[in-house]
């Protein structure tokens, strides 16, 4: 991997997809990077026409640079160093934060329409950075939709198979936290009939109220003599 695209990819500039816009002016911003060339590959497309330009490494860095120079006149640091000198000293200070902070990833980012090209603006704290790009050709049109269409797939199948895994997780969570609580009542329940059968029985025949004194027993009638003595 080129030490470029590590960069693009470490800024999570190298596969961009974002949504731009409202209402009927919507637009589908998105990058992507050529192994062949070893350039970054920024485009915008309506749905129906695609916009394209490429940047380079240096072309990056020159952009970061501009940036760094915009910021350090407008605060009046160093008004009077020679472009020259600053230029470079400003892009090895700069150029990692570019893209992070400038690949347009987080940015403010907005499409402006014109006769024969399409501009890509981001607003950024020094100055408005401002990329133009090309109509592509028909046939380079329709394999820009057609792989668009296939990258959107890609990452929708992929995203629909992180929230199954995910509420599949949570399924999960649900039956061990059920059966935790079951095997709680279960626990309390062997517990609390230990505990009742280890009460002493009372006695046959002991009082209730008194259990140290036996309760008298029930006279059932008087017997005049022995029934022997019976005639």
């Amino acid at each position: 991997m080129s030490d470029f695209k590590s960069r693009l990819e470490g800024g999570e500039a190298l596969s961009l997809l974002r949504a731009l816009g409202e209402g009927d002016q919507r637009w589908l911003f998105y990058t992507d990077f050529s192994e062949s060339e070893c350039i970054w590959q920024i485009r915008v497309s309506d749905g129906v026409k695609v916009w394209s330009t490429c940047l380079s490494e240096s072309d990056v860095e020159k952009l970061a640079g501009r940036q760094s120079e915009a910021s350090f006149i407008s605060n009046n640091v160093c008004p009077k160093i020679d472009e020259m000198v600053l230029l470079p000293i400003l892009s090895k200070l700069t150029i990692g934060p570019f893209y992070t902070s400038c690949c347009l990833r987080d940015g403010e980012v907005q499409v402006i329409p014109g006769a024969s090209h399409l501009s890509l603006c981001l607003k950024l704290a020094s100055q408005p950075l401002q990329l133009q790009l090309s109509e592509l050709t028909c046939l380079q049109n329709q394999d820009q939709l057609r792989g668009l269409i296939f990258e959107l797939w890609t990452r929708l199948n992929a995203a629909q198979s992180q929230l199954a895994d995910y509420q599949r997780q949570q399924e999960d969570c649900r039956h061990d936290k059920g059966n935790k609580a079951q095997d709680l009542v279960l626990v309390d329940a062997s517990r609390s009939s230990r505990s009742g059968s280890s009460r002493a029985k009372r006695p046959a025949g002991a009082s209730l109220v008194n259990p140290n004194m036996k309760r008298r027993k029930a006279v059932k009638g008087v017997v005049f003599g022995d029934s022997q003595d019976e005639c």
